[in-house]
């Protein structure tokens, strides 16, 4: 059987219209829209953590947390449940550079259930509390899930008053897990390396990644969320950037470090560079490294993008179950309808190649994607010239520059919808019998409703 797309989706595209967001509005749009709580103020009761802090891989027993802690100081982490009981709390690693006077602490603590709330607490060497966050276990086997998805977190000053308002808005819609789509770090941003000037160095690198999380409310969340992330060219280390980027290494660590964790059978594992898999929900995320094994712009070589082992790494996957897959990566990947990168403008002989893979492959696919600082949905195929038979769901920014009108004004007879605001999509999923039912509503920090709803989209095999 093909992947399955709403009727009503399919007759409309069929019929050749390019439903831009007004047309959304009237054929896609759910009569009563469903809202985040208005209440987004930004207060000290959804923010106020001390440290920086993520929580990170989490399953239906044990979290993960990468904090950010002053070097020369000793801290005791511990977890208490809600009958006041103690969980011991283990200590992964400690990641630093001598440059800097910041370090990484990993941590994880087992023995938890999906249904109850903890609370992670730092203390001093003295037992004085420093820092109190409340967290709770993901429930890997459920068949729902709600997650919230976007790109492009610009941290120089124009955004930072107002990037915690839409971190307000994200923690009042509650989803279950957070996923972050590329460009989390601007490393690079003009605001420190003006055009024409210095290009940063090896050690500005971990410098960005410190100064951001310092900076940005997501990390200062009372209510954690667990989140997953992936990297573009600018978390890499340089606009554009590819596998010959000088600082490879030190960036590959610096986004291990901060954003990633430890692997758990059965459900979290590594893969080629920055790479990784998850499985939950009946579902399963695998977040792309596009910058690793990348060679540069126009090239026709086979595996130009991702490199082979990393590709191979993915199709094993796709081809292992039929269990309903979701591609992430920082690059979108239709792409021809704008001269800003993609994955089919970039590397065309491979793209061509991998969707011919995606068509043959045992797993339902969808697609999530970030980078172009506009959002926009698209009905996509993976035969050309088919009727659609999935989606590209493209989400940008969290927090940076709209997109120039030369980019979002574009044509593209795939679009389902699109808006050029700061951003973020909220996914409620279902899966049953192999199948992937999804609604997809766009949130901005401001706005009561959502920007677009999309309902009763499906995609199975």
């Amino acid at each position: 059987m093909q992947r399955k797309l709403g009727l009503f989706l399919f007759v409309s595209l069929l019929a050749g219209l390019n439903l831009g967001l007004t047309a959304c509005k009237s054929t896609l749009v759910s009569s009563e829209p469903s809202q985040v709580a208005r209440d987004t103020k930004v207060d000290s009761n959804i923010f106020g953590g001390r440290f920086p802090l993520l929580q990170t891989v989490t399953d239906d027993s044990s979290a993960q947390f990468n904090i950010l802690l002053p070097k020369g100081s000793s801290y005791r982490f511990s977890v208490k449940t809600g009958k006041g009981q103690d969980l011991a709390v283990s200590l992964l690693q400690s990641v630093s550079r001598p440059h800097s006077d910041q370090t990484i602490d990993r941590l994880k603590v087992k023995g938890l259930n999906p249904k109850e709330t903890y609370q992670l607490l730092v203390h001093d060497e003295n037992g004085t509390l420093l820092d109190e966050r409340e967290f709770s276990a993901l429930d890997t086997h459920s068949n729902s899930l709600t997650f919230a998805f976007s790109s492009c977190q610009l941290d120089d000053p124009p955004f930072l008053a107002t990037q915690a308002a839409i971190y307000a808005k994200l923690s009042h819609s509650k989803p279950d897990l957070i996923i972050l789509g590329g460009d989390t770090i601007y490393v690079d941003t003009f605001a420190i390396f003006p055009p024409g000037g210095p290009k940063p160095t090896e050690a500005d690198i971990w410098t960005r990644y410190v100064s951001t999380w310092s900076k940005l409310s997501l990390y200062r969340l009372k209510r954690l969320i667990p989140t997953l992330a992936t990297w573009d060219d600018h978390d890499f280390g340089s606009n554009d950037a590819a596998a010959d980027f000088p600082y490879k290494n030190e960036g590959t660590a610096a986004f291990q470090a901060f954003f990633q964790g430890q692997e758990i059978p059965g459900v979290h594992e590594h893969g080629p560079g920055v790479a990784t898999s998850y499985d939950m929900a009946g579902q399963r995320f695998i977040f792309m490294d596009n910058r690793s094994f990348r060679i540069r712009q126009g090239s026709m070589e086979r595996y130009a993008h991702w490199g082979e082992s990393q590709e191979q790494w993915l199709l094993e996957k796709l081809n292992a179950s039929s269990k309903p897959t979701w591609i992430v990566e920082g690059n979108q990947f239709f792409g021809l309808h704008h001269a800003k990168g993609s994955f089919q403008r970039d590397h065309p002989e491979n793209f061509r190649k991998f969707m011919d893979s995606l068509q043959a492959a045992r797993s339902p696919v969808a697609l999530l994607s970030g980078d172009l600082h506009f959002t926009e949905v698209q009905a996509i195929s993976f035969t050309p010239e088919a009727p659609p038979t999935s989606y590209e769901f493209t989400f940008s920014p969290w927090h940076s520059r709209p997109a120039k009108s030369s980019l979002y004004d574009t044509q593209n007879s795939r679009r389902l919808a699109k808006v050029n605001k700061p951003n973020f999509g909220l996914f409620k999923t279902l899966v049953r019998d192999q199948t992937l039912s999804l609604k997809v509503e766009a949130y901005g920090p401001e706005q009561d409703e959502a920007y677009f709803v999309l309902d009763a989209l499906e995609i199975s095999k």
